[in-house]
């Protein structure tokens, strides 16, 4: 990306902070107050106005003042009690920063990405604020950095929890995590404005190109913050507001603008949403992926619910961009390729590797059920529809051997109007490959979500006599994912199968960035030779039993011949 790219993304946020009455100011100690603050879109630099998380007003309204038509559309601070500042780069230096009066001139919630939330995320151990469970001077309010380089004992503390808006996910709290701000900064008024384009929610899909400029732990230290950088793709999308994202996003991006990546042909950066929940946990597990809301969707329900600020902004209706803007294809063409498991309460994810023949590549513990105790698979066909087809288990690695693999075959005698699409398979990969990671994690079958895709690198090929016996990337890998597909960025072409993640036992935390996957050289013989013959002995050679590539499967060498403390598992 280009310095240039970098600035306007940049020029177009800031950080927005808020005291309540009895609040230290910003340039006291900012753990000693309740005072919340954020990233925020600058949607009319002209007129001051900005877009922000509504919950940055959560620790002084309740979720009643959500629910009138208008709520408070005309809140100012001293209606609410508190202090507004808004905080940017100087338009004459931007390495100085500047601090502005704002006030509350909006309040309002998305009732579309409520309903999502709703949905997706009620109850099912799901929450958005930092691991309660950590311990220590981390957990809660304080996250630390070294002083000196990292040299000797002492750290700079920084108190988050009361800087940073945040919330849990109750049923009060998914209120909030749907709700937005507009505030007007005094004395704004940029004449280099950078006009937005705003891309709608139905041009996105999974593996798309975005990145997002915001200010990580909000107004705690600007000049080091303010308007960072950070890229990753679409993750996957769920009805006209709620977009999943793999750009790593940390506590203070709340509002932060979030963009198509993929150029500005018309000179304008293109504005998918901005940032709801920037840490997503399940379980008291991170799980790398953050919540956008479609700004379409935003500005749609403000119109709707607080119609005098339309002729603010009357420009993002008439130009919001429609269809997809040159966006690559590959990624959307193999999408349909990667199909959910399903086997009793368990899944998984499948990969159609021959299209005639109704084939699929998984892994041996998605089917395990199926194997062991007679339990009938089946194989969602279209996850719009919910079309559902029944498959068997054609061939099973055993339960001893190290390739966890699984082949299975729809033979459901149903028809459908979508006939199934093959992926290319390519036995060449390398260290440092990019990589799309394609399944059906977390969410499952209860839900109508197409795959989830995210994005890494092949960290290592790992070999044994030379040959690869394993992969280990940097995607995010969530349970749900196994069997699913690691696809070459470059090629389109599927180069592995998910197979696990880890977990590291001792601290009993899963690692979502560290992850292994079967190699497509593994299979890639066996599997031609099965389809040509029909012949299922050829898959015996899947089996492999060989204690040297168990070993590294299991992670157990260790220069003293005693298992690591890692264990890998999904």
């Amino acid at each position: 990306m280009s310095e240039g790219h970098s600035s306007i993304y940049e020029a177009c946020s800031c950080v927005i902070h808020v005291e309540s009455p009895g609040s230290s100011s910003i340039e006291d100690d900012a753990t000693a107050s309740p005072s919340q603050s954020c990233s925020g879109l600058i949607l009319n630099p002209r007129k001051g106005l900005i877009l922000t998380s509504g919950g940055l007003f959560s620790h002084s309204l309740s979720t009643s003042d959500l629910q009138g038509r208008p709520p408070i559309g005309t809140s100012n601070p001293s209606t609410t009690g508190e202090a507004i500042r808004v905080i940017l780069p100087s338009s004459h230096d931007p390495s100085r920063i500047r601090t502005l009066p704002g006030r509350l001139v909006g309040l309002w919630q998305c009732e579309s990405l409520r309903k999502s939330l709703e949905k997706l995320f009620s109850g099912d151990g799901w929450s958005f604020q930092a691991d309660p469970t950590l311990g220590g001077e981390n957990s809660g309010n304080k996250w630390e950095v070294p002083d000196d380089g990292g040299a000797g004992d002492t750290h700079q503390r920084i108190g988050v929890s009361k800087e940073s808006c945040r919330s849990r996910s109750s049923s009060d709290d998914i209120e909030w995590l749907s709700s937005f701000a507009l505030i007007e900064a005094e004395g704004l008024d940029m004449n280099e404005a950078v006009s937005l384009s705003i891309l709608p929610s139905s041009s996105l899909f999974p593996g798309m190109p975005v990145c997002l400029s915001g200010t990580p732990f909000g107004s705690l230290c600007p000049p080091v913050f303010a308007g960072s950088y950070a890229a990753g793709i679409v993750s996957n999308v769920a009805g006209d507001a709620l977009v999943f994202t793999d750009v790593r996003c940390l506590p203070g991006t709340e509002g932060a603008p979030v963009f198509y990546q993929g150029g500005q042909d018309d000179g304008r950066p293109h504005v998918v949403g901005i940032v709801v929940a920037p840490m997503c946990w399940k379980t008291n597990q991170w799980v790398g992926l953050s919540v956008v809301c479609s700004l379409q969707e935003i500005l749609r329900s403000m119109f709707l619910q607080l119609p005098t600020l339309e002729r603010h902004l009357p420009q993002y209706l008439d130009e919001t961009r429609e269809g997809q803007p040159g966006l690559p294809g590959r990624c959307h063409n193999f999408l349909d390729s990667i199909k959910l498991v399903k086997v009793g309460p368990s899944w998984g994810s499948g990969v159609v590797v021959h299209s005639e023949k109704k084939l699929l590549l998984t892994c041996r513990h998605v089917v395990v059920d199926a194997v062991n105790n007679n339990h009938t698979v089946f194989v969602s066909i279209d996850r719009e529809a919910n079309t559902w087809q029944r498959a068997r288990v054609v061939f099973s690695t055993s339960h001893k051997s190290v390739i966890d693999l699984a082949i299975i075959q729809i033979w459901d005698g149903g028809h459908h109007s979508n006939p199934l699409v093959e992926i290319p398979v390519s036995s060449d990969t390398r260290t440092g490959e990019s990589l799309f990671a394609v399944g059906f994690p977390l969410f499952g079958p209860a839900t109508t979500l197409r795959a989830s895709v995210t994005s890494g690198h092949v960290s290592k090929v790992i070999r044994h006599k030379g040959l690869p016996v394993m992969l280990q990337t940097s995607c995010a890998i969530h349970p749900g994912s196994s069997g699913g597909a690691l696809v070459s960025k470059t090629t389109g072409h599927l180069v592995g199968i998910i197979a696990n993640n880890c977990r590291d036992d001792t601290h009993n935390v899963t690692i979502p960035h560290l992850n292994f996957g079967i190699p497509s050289s593994v299979f890639l013989r066996p599997l031609k030779r099965y389809i040509q013959s029909g012949d299922v002995a050829h898959l015996n050679a899947l089996n492999i039993f060989d204690k040297d590539v168990e070993s590294l499967w299991k992670l157990q060498y260790s220069t003293n011949d005693k298992p690591g403390k890692v264990t890998s598992k999904l």
